[in-house]
């Protein structure tokens, strides 16, 4: 969500631009129009991974479904909370570059 991208772009320092979804419909139909003309004669269909229109399409959707049913279920629930998953996540990015600017 766009709520997390500010947060991790928040504790990266870096700047997070919006991108309008006019435009990146526009993107994923031309990305989709490329993989339609493209794939029949190239082999790409055969390799690995997902098409970069289904990849592109991705920021499209946001999560809306409820985990309260598998929490029940399993009698679980998750120690972190998403923020603090991100904070970990930074801190532990943040020293893995200092070990390789060291060495």
């Amino acid at each position: 969500s766009d709520e997390i991208s500010f947060y991790l772009g928040k504790k990266m320092g870096w700047s997070v631009q919006v991108i309008p979804s006019a435009i990146m419909t526009a993107v994923c139909a031309g990305a989709y129009m490329q993989h339609l003309v493209t794939t029949p004669f190239l082999s790409t269909h055969n390799q690995p991974g997902m098409p970069f229109y289904r990849y592109a399409n991705i920021s499209n959707y946001q999560q809306t479904f409820d985990n309260s049913l598998i929490h029940e279920l399993l009698d679980w629930k998750p120690e972190l909370t998403v923020w603090e998953t991100i904070d970990h996540i930074v801190e532990d990015f943040e020293k893995e570059q200092l070990k390789t600017r060291r060495s």
